[in-house]
């Protein structure tokens, strides 16, 4: 370390003759310093320290002669514990007494020393370092320390919640003096439990805008701290992203149609849940594995395959799809489908029996043999983006009640369904209604079947009802009745936009009887039933399904 001291230079100019003697013993500030002697030489009081000075003074002159005397001394200093010290003096007298004396320190500082600094970036301009950004030497925005445990809040730095602790890296943001009691990883902890509000901080219910999972319940904070709003989720807890899971559903697509011995690949798309899925499909037989997400099918003829999905919060949830096979008639058997006697039928006003139906295996009939009570045959063709064509009449000139069919069945009270009347009456059976003549069309949709039950009103009644919409009256699809003894071919199509066309025709000759296509979305697929109420020989046969591109 090179250390280089002050200069000074000192002149006097005057008449006469000087004789200027030095100080002896110790150094005080008795006269120039050219006056001084050997031992009151300048010395360095510091390594860092430098001056320069310049005195001058004149003498009163004398006019016999004149002197001029010049001094100078240099004086270098290094921490190398070497000192060199030197003093030069001339004296000049001449006609004019001239008295010039100079004195020069200089002292030059080199530290090579750079005491291991470390600098790092003070993004946030808090005055505090981001030890993940660090460098030996300085640079811009930099600061001489890596305290700050943030750089990108600055509100966030040691001592910045005072009320807390003087050193603890805490975020204080609304400068309250207490540190947030749940700040983000990596910064000290506070008791604060409203850091957005500076007059909330202190004896929270719980931390503002927290939440948490405890079980099935859902634990939100307000933003006062003030109160824990629990909600209990239905289908379970999300403790990773701090929200109810959504209902679990799984859609088994549209119905396929397929060539005969041709497989066919099944997809089950969930949602909802947890995410863990597992998946069962049946029947299996016809399944290389009924456990994945994804089978192939083989079915020989029309089947109605079902997925059901569960996840790891123990929901569950199920769908279904048919597979047919093209140019392939379906089956009608009751000993295969399912009979379904609705059970508003069972009345002291209606006295017809309980339903029957018989498949004639000749002629690929199913008949109604009994002026009966309501009922459906449902086969477990589900019906998603298809059409199904298929015959039917009433077999005999007794009785001028209904025929049709229902689709989009979800179950017994929710369903499209289409009736067909012969002759307009009072149905006394059905709670007195004046029913027109005619086809029409209704989806049911029961709310509440405890407090408000499905009624023959809600599926045969020329208006709406409490549980059930008419989508098509009669003077808007025909007013014709079914004549007896003939058969009909009807078409119905069921896309997945939610348009539907009934198409009507006699059989013997193809003759229109009546079309009709409208818009409903309350059901976009669902299975296929047969329908009659207080008809004997009401029949049905030919049935066939082709999928909708």
């Amino acid at each position: 370390m090179i250390k280089t001291w002050f200069s000074a230079t000192i002149g006097v100019t005057g008449i006469g003759v000087l004789a200027l003697a030095g100080c002896g013993g110790n150094c005080v500030d008795d006269g120039w310093a050219w006056q001084q002697g050997d031992a009151c030489q300048a010395e360095s009081a510091s390594a860092t320290e430098s001056a320069s000075a310049t005195e001058s003074a004149s003498q009163p002159t004398e006019a016999s002669n004149s002197e001029s005397v010049s001094a100078s001394a240099t004086e270098t200093n290094s921490n190398s514990n070497s000192e060199s010290n030197s003093v030069s003096a001339t004296d000049t007298v001449t006609a004019t007494d001239t008295v010039t004396a100079s004195a020069t320190d200089t002292a030059t500082v080199t530290d090579s020393d750079t005491g291991g600094g470390m600098w790092c970036e003070d993004a946030d301009g808090d005055g505090y370092g981001n030890p993940a950004n660090c460098m030996p030497e300085m640079f811009p925005g930099a600061v001489p320390n890596d305290d700050d445990c943030d750089d990108q809040g600055p509100n966030t730095y040691p001592g910045a919640a005072e009320n807390d602790s003087d050193t603890a890296c805490e975020k204080d943001d609304d400068d309250d003096g207490y540190g947030d009691m749940n700040p983000p990883p990596g910064v000290d902890p506070g008791t604060d439990c409203s850091d957005a509000n500076a007059e909330v901080h202190v004896d929270c219910a719980c931390s503002p805008d927290a939440a948490s999972c405890d079980g099935d319940d859902l634990h939100v904070c307000n933003a006062q701290g003030t109160m824990d709003d629990i909600t209990t989720c239905e289908f379970g807890c999300d403790d990773t992203g701090l929200k109810c899971w959504d209902a679990l559903t799984v859609d088994a697509g549209p119905s396929l149609c397929i060539d005969p011995n041709m497989p066919v690949g099944l997809n089950a798309v969930a949602t909802g849940g947890d995410g863990m899925y597992g998946y069962a499909w049946t029947p299996a037989a016809t399944l290389d594995n009924p456990a994945i997400q994804n089978p192939n099918a083989s079915p020989m003829g029309a089947t109605e395959y079902t997925v059901d999905v569960n996840d790891g919060e123990g929901n569950m949830a199920s769908d279904s799809v048919t597979v047919f096979v093209k140019g392939q008639s379906l089956t009608l058997d009751p000993k295969i489908c399912t009979v379904y006697d609705f059970p508003h039928e069972v009345n002291p006003e209606n006295m017809d029996p309980v339903s029957n139906w018989a498949w004639d295996n000749k002629t690929k009939e199913l008949c109604e043999t009994l002026n009966a009570k309501a009922a459906a045959l449902f086969c477990g063709w589900e019906l998603n983006n298809a059409t199904l064509n298929g015959t039917f009449g009433v077999k005999t000139a007794s009785d001028d009640d209904w025929i049709g069919f229902m689709w989009g069945i979800q179950d017994t009270s929710h369903f499209y369904v289409f009736t067909w009347k012969q002759l307009p009456q009072v149905a006394t059976t059905c709670g007195n209604i004046d029913v027109p003549a005619g086809m029409q069309v209704k989806v049911v949709d029961v709310q509440d079947a405890m407090m408000n039950p499905l009624a023959c009103i809600d599926l045969h009644a020329p208006a709406d009802t409490a549980n059930s919409k008419l989508l098509v009256a009669v003077d808007d699809f025909t007013t014709t009745g079914w004549a007896d003894n003939t058969n009909y071919d009807f078409q119905l199509t069921h896309k997945d936009t939610g348009e539907i066309t009934i198409k009507v025709t006699q059989a013997n000759n193809n003759m229109l009887i009546a079309e009709k296509t409208f818009m409903d979305t309350t059901y976009l697929s669902g299975e296929f039933a047969m329908y009659t109420k207080s008809q004997v020989s009401a029949c049905f046969s030919d049935f066939t399904v082709s999928c909708e591109p």
